[in-house]
């Protein structure tokens, strides 16, 4: 017996699904609270759901010179540090919620980028390895790509952790937690985001 505030999570089938899928998309409220009309730092984005406790915070340095721009989704309300991105929404729900709604929303602002990283908020990197994977995915000619994971990372996909070895390496998919997506890939991925919450 589930308890009182439990969500179910199987279905009857799939018209089941998709109702409950498109009933949670309506509860979500996407608030623009920060924008520009041009891309400040270069072609690259970084989006990351984040909140006043995520560890997106221990490794982001406003003051550094960066060639990306910065846009954070605060899930969670108010997050007074996020007002050092070039764009802010606060937007209740998922991290695919958040994609789908910036991308319905503000779809001329992604159009702005050639690549967008999307990484969940508890992903640490070395500040100076955004710029370096962003160079790799570009010089490599990737649509879609993700930095390999450190073996400290949490993981049950053996291919995504790290080999010790330079370069680009292909697999067969990417990790959630942390896909990049060229312009070609957005254009053809986003729109499948309405049919999946998580």
């Amino acid at each position: 017996r589930l308890p009182a505030n439990a969500v179910e999570a199987v279905t009857k089938d799939d018209s089941d699904l998709v109702r409950r899928q498109r009933e949670y998309l309506r509860k979500t409220h996407f608030n623009l609270i920060k924008t520009r009309m041009r891309a400040l730092h270069g072609k690259n984005l970084v989006f990351v759901q984040c909140a006043n406790n995520s560890k997106f915070w221990a490794w982001f340095d406003e003051r550094r010179k960066r060639d990306w721009d910065l846009f954070l989704n605060c899930y969670a309300g108010d997050v007074e540090k996020a007002y050092a991105a070039e764009y802010v929404c606060k937007q209740v729900g998922t991290k695919f919620t958040g994609i789908l709604n910036c991308w319905l929303n503000c779809r001329g602002l992604f159009d702005l980028y050639e690549n967008i990283f999307f990484i969940d908020d508890d992903i640490v990197f070395n500040f100076a390895d955004i710029s370096s994977f962003f160079r790799a995915m570009t010089s490599a000619g990737l649509d879609l790509a993700q930095p390999s994971l450190s073996t400290k990372s949490h993981c049950v996909w053996q291919v995504f952790f790290n080999q010790k070895k330079t370069g680009s390496r292909k697999t067969n998919g990417v990790e959630i937690m942390m896909p990049a997506l060229s312009k070609t890939a957005r254009d053809i991925l986003l729109p499948y985001f309405i049919y999946s919450i998580s």
